[in-house]
């Protein structure tokens, strides 16, 4: 039995589907504004990882993107970071409604399945987001559960370049 070209290109792209990590494109990114960005010329140092600020920016777009959901959105991100353990966030981040979002390694943007261990938070410039979800956002921090106790996330700072 032979198979036609569009049966294997079919077959393919629904196996594609299927995979566990789901990295979104990158084009995908809104034009909002994000404050609060660390300078470009310091990197948010994370056990595994560091982050510079372009990184940090596209996840958190991402993160605006998909803030507030109306249905389900993949691995269900963002959610609502309550922050119980007090992180020390940027002082401009007390009070808000504080949101957690996937942060990946390298080029890649979180599109649904494994998160990984890195998170940024941030919080969307609005006093309504489920009415203006279009607001712009700032940073507050990033976290990690690399080195933290179980369960539990510790904040990764910002560091000067090597």
């Amino acid at each position: 039995m032979q198979l036609s070209p569009s049966i294997l290109l079919t077959s393919g792209l629904a196996l594609m589907q299927m995979s566990s990590a789901a990295p979104a494109p990158i084009d995908a990114l809104s034009k909002r504004t994000v404050y609060n960005l660390p300078p470009s010329t310091q990197f948010v140092t994370c056990p595994s990882y560091l982050y510079s600020s372009l990184q940090v920016n596209r996840a958190i777009q991402r993160g605006i993107i998909l803030t507030p959901k109306e249905q389900p959105q993949p691995g269900d991100y963002p959610h609502v970071f309550g922050n119980n353990r007090n992180l020390p966030f940027h002082e401009e981040c007390k009070g808000k409604t504080l949101y957690e979002f996937p942060i990946l390694h390298g080029d890649a943007i979180y599109g649904g399945g494994e998160p990984g261990a890195d998170r940024v938070v941030f919080y969307i410039y609005t006093n309504n987001p489920d009415t203006n979800p279009t607001d712009d956002g700032a940073y507050c921090g990033v976290m990690t559960h690399d080195g933290a106790p179980r369960d539990r996330f510790a904040l990764c700072p910002v560091r000067d370049r090597f």
